[in-house]
């Protein structure tokens, strides 16, 4: 028998100009399964830039690091969009740091 991760997801994001937005998020898990946990989770990002080379930054609070801080960038080419982003967990300042998260995607939007 395997259990699967339960978890839940409220997010909602604000369009200040073209190409400004603001983002929140808040997450749990009702489990710790497969690399879920049962921590609530608060995110908050801003996304700015060039429409065709957006940038990211935000930050979390809770889960399973208790505190993040990111930034990412991507390059929209066409119908195909290319995502980088990394990560510090468990502190907002990169000495004080307890490890990286990387993360690269490419998807295909479809309109």
């Amino acid at each position: 028998e395997l259990d699967y991760p339960t978890m839940m997801n409220f997010g909602a994001s604000r369009k200040i100009s073209k190409s400004k937005f603001v983002v929140f998020n808040l997450s749990s898990g009702f489990d710790d399964s497969l690399g879920n946990t049962k921590k609530w989770r608060f995110a908050f990002g801003y996304i700015f830039g060039k429409d065709r080379f957006p940038l990211r930054i935000g930050m979390s609070y809770g889960g399973y690091d208790k505190k993040s801080f990111g930034f990412g960038w991507g390059v929209k080419l066409g119908k195909v969009n290319f995502d980088i982003g990394l990560g510090l967990k468990g502190s907002l300042e990169l000495d004080k740091s307890n490890g990286l998260d990387f993360g690269f995607n490419m998807y295909w939007m479809n309109l």
